[in-house]
């Protein structure tokens, strides 16, 4: 049995968590979520994304393209498109965050 396997139960690997600063303020990067936004290391928010809900609830994993991410000093922005569904259906979005 794989390590993936074993400590995920899946083969399928996430993208790495990328740390996102603007002098104080700070977020995580994660699965095209701003997460764990903490201003002078204390966390005033879970996070901030995208979603799409499904029947009964359930949330789709995007198809994502035109990933890009820019960092400065005192700002962060993250924009990527987004498609939920199968090619021709469902929603198709353009998302951008931005923190000052």
């Amino acid at each position: 049995m794989s390590r993936a396997i074993t400590l995920t139960g899946t083969e399928v690997t996430e993208a790495p968590v990328r740390l996102l600063r603007a002098g104080p303020l700070e977020a995580s990067f994660d699965n095209c979520a701003l997460r764990w936004i903490r201003w002078n290391g204390i966390e005033v928010l879970r996070a901030v994304m995208f979603l799409v809900r499904k029947p009964g609830w359930g949330t789709p994993a995007p198809m994502i393209t035109a990933l890009e991410i820019g960092e400065t000093a005192d700002r962060f922005t993250v924009s990527y498109d987004a498609h939920y569904g199968t090619p021709g259906t469902g929603v198709k979005v353009g998302v951008r965050l931005t923190g000052e």
